[in-house]
């Protein structure tokens, strides 16, 4: 008898420590886990006080409601033909090296004169020209690195940096316990590069989809 009993008892024991542990593994706890996919929380390395420096957001797009109509009448007649043709052929060197077309630039200037309309469209030529004589320019409705030159100067003045620094300001560098270390593979000839941890992320993110393409 003392054999079964025995038998039992350990048999027992060992569902309620089962049994314990399931509940301990499974049994919600108070604190709810984080969702994922939640941005970090970058609070805790960044500056004080910091501006920015980044491209400028696009100009906001036409109001939304009734398609645009792509047939504007207020630039030459030849314009948007023109623009057409140039947009895989103008060589040019807008940032000082050769380079062939403007397709690249289309949705930066587009944002920037306010059309949807395709760039090789009447519209867009109508809308550029009514933007060029806004800003002084003739008004040719044509795409040319004068044209870009005029709305290079306003990209680069609607960055946060560069309007600080025109008033002889010069913002101060994150402290450097703030600032993550890149590894020397991935800086030029090994040079030590400190970043903000959220840059450098995004920079290793941008690298690892361009291997992955490259492949």
């Amino acid at each position: 008898m003392k054999a079964p009993r025995r038998l039992l008892w350990a048999l027992g024991l060992l569902l309620l420590a089962f049994g314990g542990f399931w509940l301990w593994v499974y049994w919600p706890s108070g604190a709810p886990s984080p969702r994922p996919g939640q941005p970090h929380d970058e609070t805790g390395y960044m500056p004080s006080q910091h501006v920015s420096s980044i491209d400028p957001p696009g100009a906001p797009p036409p109001v939304v409601g009734a398609p645009e109509r792509c047939d504007g009448t207020d630039a030459p007649d030849t314009a948007a033909a023109v623009n057409a043709a140039s947009l895989s052929t103008l060589a040019w060197t807008p940032f000082g090296k050769p380079e062939t077309g403007w397709e690249i630039y289309a949705p930066r200037i587009a944002a920037e004169i306010g059309t949807t309309c395709g760039p090789g469209s009447n519209g867009f030529a109508s809308a550029l020209a009514r933007w060029q004589g806004a800003h002084g320019l003739r008004q040719t409705g044509v795409v040319d690195p004068e044209v870009f030159g005029a709305m290079l100067v306003r990209w680069h003045l609607a960055r946060p940096f560069v309007r600080v620094n025109r008033d002889g300001v010069c913002p101060g560098a994150p402290p450097e316990a703030n600032l993550a270390l890149a590894k020397p593979e991935e800086s030029y000839g090994g040079k030590e590069i400190r970043l903000r941890p959220g840059a450098l992320e995004a920079y290793r993110r941008m690298a690892g989809e361009a291997r992955g393409r490259a492949c």
